[in-house]
């Protein structure tokens, strides 16, 4: 899980990295930076519920808040391992971290792989990372079909629906273009 790896391009590239070498699925949960191309084999969307439920890890790289324990947590005995301070002080946030590593993301991805059991690359291609491999193509699959039906749904709505409106660019834009937003709307005042 992440919200700002991609603060740093470097580590962009070394969570993409990681993600393909160990079939770790990645959530962009509150992303508030380009952390991992949508199309990476590894992304899985920006909603981390359905995912803490099953994980035993979860491995959170700079995100200070990656999941709120009142509406989803990861399973009681998950190993939560994070590479900053993640901030649970706050009281109704509540959650433990079996190991923090203080260090940024693209420094920190050694790190992180070498406390992973099977750490060769041929131990990343054994059947419990081809069978995580399945799992996350069948959760982008089903991530994709809800996509298309929300689009559906919404293609014809007045106000344009944010969907549709993202649809639609993605339709036009070159490849490579990233689209950023702006909150800076204003509401028409009635007279």
């Amino acid at each position: 899980m992440t919200s700002s790896v991609g603060r740093n391009p470097a580590a962009i590239d070394e969570l993409a990295a990681l993600a393909e070498e160990f079939a770790l699925p990645v959530v962009q949960s509150e992303a508030r930076d380009f952390n991992l191309p949508t199309n990476h084999s590894m992304h899985v969307g920006f909603e981390p519920a359905s995912l803490l439920a099953k994980a035993d890890v979860v491995i959170v790289l700079e995100s200070a808040v990656p999941w709120i324990p009142g509406a989803h947590s990861p399973r009681p005995d998950a190993k939560v391992i994070t590479s900053r301070a993640i901030r649970w002080r706050a009281g109704f946030r509540s959650a433990r971290s079996r190991r923090t590593c203080w260090s940024p993301a693209s420094a920190g991805r050694a790190r992180h792989a070498a406390s992973m059991p099977g750490r060769s690359r041929q131990t990343a291609k054994n059947g419990s990372a081809a069978a995580r491999r399945k799992t996350i193509a069948a959760a982008r699959e089903e991530i994709a079909a809800r996509r298309k039906k929300l689009i559906d749904t919404v293609k014809d709505q007045t106000p344009v629906h944010p969907a549709w409106l993202a649809h639609c660019l993605n339709q036009v834009k070159s490849e490579n273009a990233i689209v950023s937003a702006s909150s800076a709307y204003r509401s028409p005042v009635s007279t």
